[in-house]
C-alpha cells in the first residue's frame, strides 16, 4: 500500500476508480439514474485536465495496493462559502476506494496525506461534504472530523453533512 501525488498518467485509473467507487458507495443511497450519469469517458476527461492542471493548492493523491491505482483524493480551498466563514478554509474535494480495498488503512492514508498538504498551504482547519446516510460518515467521526453544517445540495436531492478537521496540530513545513 502506497500514496503518492497523481501524474497525468494515472488518470485514466483515478476515472476507472471514480466510476467503480461511485456506484459502490452511493448503489443504495441515490438513485439510480444519478448514478448511471457518471460515465467512465466523461471521468476520464475530467481526470485527465484535474491532474494536469493540479498544483500545491489543488492536489491530486492517488492510493495503490498491489501496485493498482484503488484510491485517489483532492483537496484544495474550501468552496463553500458557509464553511469559510466558519474558518474551515480547506477541503477534501474527494476521496474514493474500491470497495475491495476498504479496511486497509488506503483511506486514512490519503486523508492524511491531504490533510497535510493543506497544512503546509497554512489551513488551520478543513472540512468535506458526505452523504448523512453513507456508512463514510462514520470513518470520518473515527478520523477525528466533527459535524459542523447540514446541506441538501447532494445529487439527487440527498441530505448532507459537512465535518470538519483541526489541522493546527499539523506541521505547516
Amino acid at each position: 500500500m502506497s500514496v503518492r501525488r497523481a501524474r497525468p498518467g494515472d488518470a485514466d485509473a483515478v476515472a476507472r476508480v471514480h466510476v467503480q467507487a461511485w456506484r459502490e458507495a452511493y448503489l443504495d443511497l441515490l438513485p439510480h439514474d444519478v448514478i448511471a450519469s457518471r460515465t467512465l469517458e466523461a471521468r476520464r476527461a475530467l481526470w485527465r485536465a484535474v491532474i494536469e492542471t493540479q498544483d500545491e493548492d489543488t492536489p491530486v493523491f492517488v492510493g495503490e495496493a498491489e501496485g493498482e491505482v484503488a484510491a485517489f483524493g483532492k483537496a484544495g480551498p474550501q468552496r463553500t462559502e458557509a464553511l469559510r466563514t466558519m474558518g474551515h478554509t480547506g477541503e477534501i474535494w474527494s476521496l474514493y476506494a474500491l470497495r475491495a480495498a476498504h479496511g486497509r488503512g488506503l483511506g486514512r492514508a490519503l486523508m492524511e496525506a491531504m490533510l497535510d498538504a493543506l497544512a503546509a498551504r497554512g489551513h488551520a482547519s478543513a472540512a468535506l461534504w458526505v452523504l448523512a446516510s453513507s456508512p463514510s460518515r462514520g470513518f470520518y467521526r473515527h478520523l477525528g472530523g466533527t459535524e459542523v453544517l447540514e446541506g441538501e445540495d447532494a445529487p439527487g436531492g440527498a441530505k448532507e453533512v459537512a465535518l470538519a478537521f483541526d489541522l493546527g496540530a499539523r506541521s505547516a513545513d
